[in-house]
């Protein structure tokens, strides 16, 4: 007699440790194990998901992976990427070389020091560090991009970079 369990293709739910069906898994887009699924059942995960503490929880943890450099570098490299697939542009930027930039701790056009915290008052720091494309025909190359502050690639992104240093020398020529 043949053994018909490997025909039924079960797993082990790592919270509730129920055996259920394959098709009670989610598909793992990056699988840790052979098996090519989820540690956690679709109910276990869907309840985890219901309780607000987790969802708070999760905002925490988050928002504290964000603050480090290690966190903002993968948020501004990943955000970079969609930007580029979106607009069909080149993309050459790697976790380290955006790491280095952010790990130097200063935008490499006004010298300023990064902040990695966010404003109380705005959704992300003026002093915030940000992936800026020097030349915007172009797409995210390590030979076209700098990270800067977040208040200065928004000033470059609407006027360019002559306009803003302008207005800057106008603007502390007549303050002093």
């Amino acid at each position: 007699m043949t053994n018909i369990l490997p025909l039924f293709k079960i797993k082990r739910c790592a919270l509730c440790r129920q055996d259920l069906p394959l098709s009670e898994f989610s598909y793992a887009r990056k699988p840790r194990k052979a098996d090519q699924y989820r540690p956690r059942c679709k109910k276990c995960i869907a309840r985890i998901n219901a309780e607000p503490e987790s969802r708070e929880a999760s905002k925490l943890r988050l928002n504290r992976y964000g603050k480090t450099v290690g966190g903002r570098s993968v948020f501004l490299l990943r955000d970079a990427k969609k930007r580029a697939v979106a607009k069909g542009l080149v993309f050459d930027l790697t976790l380290e070389w955006v790491r280095d930039r952010i790990a130097a701790g200063h935008c490499e056009a006004s010298g300023i020091k990064f902040d990695l915290s966010t404003s109380r008052n705005a959704r992300i720091h003026p002093y915030a560090p940000s992936i800026d494309r020097i030349e915007s025909q172009r797409g995210y190359t390590q030979s076209n991009c700098r990270v800067i502050c977040w208040a200065l690639n928004a000033a470059f992104n609407y006027w360019g970079e002559a306009v803003t240093r302008q207005i800057m020398i106008a603007y502390l020529n007549k303050s002093i």
